[in-house]
């Protein structure tokens, strides 16, 4: 593969395409450093200067000459309290035109702040919102025009109520307020220079989108699939780059798959240039709903691009024939390939190669052009560094204007959220053996909704959002860790990796993205396309769930195969790879198939290389599977997915019951340091809170075992600190979709910090079990059998959602049975149990032991799938039935009993109390709907009546209920009038 660094040696700053004027510049005198500062120390004639505030007689001049380069440049350290460094002009001026913006040169760190005032009408105001921390000198843009403007008391040097209006036109001082109180060195502010300017490409700016919405206004680029029709046409952009053009509210599109852009439009006035349909967007920040459609074009088209004016080979659109064949090139990969983004200053440079020559565009817009378009092309295949280009621009009235141009020097690229933001966590808590502590999330005004994280080789950890936001955590094993939003725009990623080799990697829905830091300021500016070679359909469920990536360099995804959730026409694209486990070479250009037939899978890579696969419950998906994918390529049982039409499912290495592992999600492996009792251990993360031990021993069943913790939110990814060891868990929980642990979404540390014996190895037997454990029992543990002790249930592989729990004659319930002896064994590493009854062959296998000792007592769950032993016979049937026929005759329901049933059960996941409208219909007031029967039938058998406006989502509860729970139950859905 060729060297990637000519694609981003060339770029369009924004100086050639925007002018600015500048109204002054202050950089301060270079003279003797000296307290307090004064108007002599300033080198522009527009301004003068005054200290204000309780602390304004310590602000310094700094300069230290011992350090090379060192600026000029105010300081508060020494100051004792609040300050205000005030700049009067020389006159009155005019600052209403939307487009002056401050620029800055700060290095301020700790709790202290700097916000940016201005005097109108006798009064001072201030920006709520601070320049952001940094422990370097840092350049930064702060626009005049915001929301943002505070009454200030310059006595005080406090913010009070948000101002209603303020005069911009009668501007008569600019100034900088620091009202906390700095402490020396490790807590102040320094000021190297300041000036203001009207920037043009401020001026251009669209109008700006409300606060808080799922697009900002700050998105250079936007990843999102795109519907639009235009001229009765309806088209289909499901890898798109949305671009705003920062002018009239006008945006482009361009489709990586074409390698074209394909419309430009007019967005409506402050409003989002697209409908917020997708999956991220629709449940942003916390509305309750789900995606049935994919995002539409909002606003007025005014362009179309059938073609690429800039080459003569156009790239055919053959994704219509290609999506169920995997065996066809994907896109235009036979011809050309997307490359990636890269930014100059804040905006987006789009690089492509067609015909071995290297193409790069960026777009804008004037008032004289609603497209201008400015193209780099190489000169020849070889990759030399010869290039030519031309910008077309587009006018109103469809003409267009061809002009040769010479491409400059690239801008430097600038964060586009420089801001960093100080967090304080609250104290660890003991979890059984564990202890974990939560993690505080940033106010930064993006709410954070983390789906994975990962850690680079010197500590900081990279958090993903669902939302498509990269976070980087420093310092995150401290009390109070430093979060900077450090990349935007994914396409709805769900995983993050680092590789062995320190490359940091993103999946989302369109491509696994390398992203790159090119000038080191801890910003990534290089969004490279590492792969999109497998197929992407408009499909909201067409997710990309998860990535491992491998010690060769190659790839392992998951792809979602959830089909006709309100999607109908165009919305219900297939493809090959839906349902998948994918392989994908280092160089990202070939993808292999290594299982199908998944409905929503979660893909992990082991420490030794093994592959393994979750899914989620669901139609033909009778409970919660765990694939191991050693050999061939297995169909795993979700018929929607099953393209190759295979006869039969391969059944996976265990089943999960639902309730105990509810959606699982993905993979991590424990260390050493931080475990020392579960030391490299293979784990699955549950999105219901919950962790799983996966064990396959060369001798005997391979199991896994449920740990004794419970998170506070819904997990779906982890991995472990590179130093400390402890294992960070995150996830979230989107709307219509509520998880039962308390809240929906957390990031957490986990460690050991008690000793217990682990699981190691399981075997069973017609008439025994034994488990081994990683060490022997000390004087002080123990084990007792749980009650019951072991559940034996089979479940039904149907097109129904779930499967209801079955004993070995096929009717609905579950055996439970006791052990007749347990007991250690000699050498104190193994418990041994015999039963009087036959075991018999069992889809799930739930063996429940509580491990004890003279500090901890806490559950653990075996689980495993023995179908070596035989199918049961009418002796074994009729020896159990004398076994249970001795059971307790059922008592009457009692509510409070039946209350936290309903959470123990996940009914409250799907069904609220309170009148909400989450996944199933809200059961306040159903005593005056239903009676006991009808409770009862929608309990065993949901699918036998649906509340109008819902789906049958909801699995039967036959069996998996036991009897006299289901009283209580019953009877506590009584008391809800």
């Amino acid at each position: 593969m060729k060297s990637l660094s000519f694609l981003f040696a060339l770029v369009l700053p924004t100086s050639f395409l925007f002018g600015e004027e500048l109204l002054f510049r202050e950089d301060f005198k270079e003279v003797e450093a000296h307290i307090p500062a004064v108007k002599e120390d300033l080198t522009s004639p527009f301004l003068g200067f005054e200290r204000l505030g309780p602390g304004e007689s310590q602000i310094k001049l700094s300069y230290h000459p011992e350090i090379p380069n060192d600026p000029h440049y105010l300081w508060n350290g020494l100051c004792p309290g609040p300050v205000l460094m005030a700049f009067p002009f020389k006159e009155v001026t005019d600052l209403s035109a939307s487009d002056w913006v401050c620029r800055l040169n700060t290095k301020n760190f700790g709790k202290s702040t700097l916000n940016l005032s201005v005097r109108s009408g006798g009064r001072w105001y201030a920006q709520k919102k601070s320049v952001a921390t940094a422990r370097d000198w840092n350049d930064q843009s702060l626009p005049l025009h915001s929301e943002d403007w505070f009454e200030l008391d310059p006595k005080t040097v406090t913010l009070g109520k948000q101002a209603k209006t303020l005069n911009f036109k009668a501007i008569d001082a600019i100034g900088f307020a620091a009202p906390v109180k700095a402490d020396g060195s490790k807590d102040c502010i320094r000021l190297n220079w300041f000036e203001l300017v009207q920037d043009a490409e401020a001026k251009n700016q669209a109008s700006l989108l409300p606060k808080g919405e799922f697009l900002e206004n700050e998105t250079p680029f936007l990843r999102s699939a795109l519907v639009f029709t235009h001229e009765g046409e309806t088209h289909l952009v499901r890898r798109g780059v949305l671009v705003p053009l920062h002018h009239d509210n006008l945006w482009a599109c361009f489709d990586p798959d074409l390698l074209r852009w394909v419309v430009v439009w007019k967005a409506p006035t402050g409003r989002s240039p697209i409908s917020y349909d997708s999956m991220a967007s629709v449940s942003f920040p916390d509305k309750k709903a789900k995606a049935s459609k994919a995002p539409r074009l909002k606003g007025e088209v005014l362009l179309t691009f059938p073609k690429n004016p800039y080459y003569k080979e156009q790239i055919k659109d053959t994704r219509q024939t290609t999506l169920i064949d995997s065996d066809l090139p994907v896109g235009p990969s036979a011809t050309g390939r997307w490359e990636g983004i890269t930014l100059s200053g804040k905006r987006p440079i789009l690089n492509y190669t067609i015909g071995g020559r290297l193409y790069r565009e960026q777009v804008s817009a004037s008032q004289k052009h609603i497209f201008e378009n400015f193209v780099d092309r190489q000169r020849d295949p070889g990759f030399s560094a010869g290039h030519s280009g031309v910008a077309i621009f587009y006018s109103a009235d469809g003409q267009i204007h061809p002009s040769a141009v010479e491409f400059p020097e690239p801008a430097k690229p600038e964060p586009i959220f420089p801001e960093t933001f100080r967090v304080k966590n609250p104290q660890a808590k003991a979890d059984g053996p564990f202890t974990v502590r939560n993690q505080s999330f940033p106010n930064s005004g993006r709410p954070i909704r983390s789906v994975d994280i990962a850690f680079q080789a010197d500590g900081t950890a990279l958090v993903l959002t669902l939302d498509g936001d990269v976070w980087q955590v420093k310092d995150i094993e401290s009390d109070e860790p430093a979060w900077t939003r450090v990349a935007t725009g994914i396409f709805e990623p769900m995983a993050i990796e680092v590789s062995a080799d320190g490359k940091v990697y993103t999946l989302g829905r369109d491509q696994i993205t390398q992203l790159m830091d090119s000038n080191n300021d801890g910003h990534f500016d290089i969004f490279r396309n590492a792969s999109d070679a497998f197929l992407q359909t408009i499909h909201t469920r067409d997710y990309a769930t998860s990535l491992a990536v491998g010690a060769d360099g190659s790839f392992y995804l998951g792809k979602g195969g959830i089909t006709n959730i309100g999607a109908k026409g165009i919305e219900d694209e297939l493809s090959a790879h839906r349902g998948t486990i994918l392989h994908i070479t280092a160089d990202g250009m070939k993808a292999t198939v290594l299982a199908d037939g998944l409905r929503l899978p979660f893909v992990g890579l082991r420490n030794d290389g093994t592959v393994f696969a979750s899914d989620q419950q669901g139609h033909f998906i009778p409970s919660t599977p765990l694939h191991i994918l050693t050999q061939g390529t297995p169909y795993l049982g979700f018929e929607p997915t099953n393209f190759r039409k295979a006869k039969s499912a391969v059944e996976p290495l265990l089943w999960y019951p639902y309730q105990a592992n509810r959606s699982a999600a993905g993979f991590c492996t424990t260390s050493s340091q931080a475990f020392p009792d579960l030391a490299n251990t293979f784990l699955q993360v549950s999105w219901n809170g919950r962790l799983f031990a996966i064990e396959t021993p060369e001798k005997g069943l391979p199991f896994s075992w449920q740990l004794p913790l419970q998170l506070d939110f819904p997990a779906l990814n982890g991995a472990s600190h590179p130093q400390s060891g402890r294992l960070y868990v995150t996830g979230l929980g989107i709307s219509g979709y509520k998880p039962t642990t308390p809240e929906l979404v957390g990031l957490a540390s986990i460690e050991q910090t008690q000793p217990f014996p682990t699981p190691k190895n399981l075997a069973v037997e017609s008439q025994s079990i034994a488990v081994r454990f990683n060490r022997p029992f000390t004087a002080k543990e123990s084990i007792i059998p749980g009650n019951p002790l072991l559940r034996l249930f089979n479940v039904h592989r149907t097109p129904n959602y779930g499967s209801g729990h079955y004993l070995w004659n096929d009717k609905p319930g579950e055996h439970l049975i006791t052990a007749s002896k347990f007991a250690p064994s000699s050498d104190g590493q193994q418990f041994e149990m015999d039963f009087d009854v036959n075991l018999r062959r069992s889809d799930v296998f739930d063996l429940q032991l509580n491990i004890t000792s003279d500090t901890t007592n806490f559950p653990i769950h075996l689980y495993t799938r023995p179908h070596h032993l035989p199918e049961a016979s009418s002796r074994d049937l009729k020896a159990l039935e004398d076994a249970e026929r001795d059971a307790k005759k059922l008592d009457k329901g009692d509510a409070a009993v039946g209350k936290p049933l309903f959470t123990q059960y996940a009914c409250s996941g799907c069904h609220a109390l309170d009148g909400q409208k989450l996944t199933g219909p809200p059961l306040n007031g159903v005593a005056d709907r239903l009676d006991v029967a009808k409770l009862r039938e929608s309990i065993l058998n949901p699918t036998a009546e649906i509340a109008p406006g819902y789906e049958p989502s909801m699995p039967s509860f036959e069996g998996v209920i036991p009897p006299q729970d289901l009283e209580h139950l019953l009877e506590f859905l009584r008391t809800l009038k």
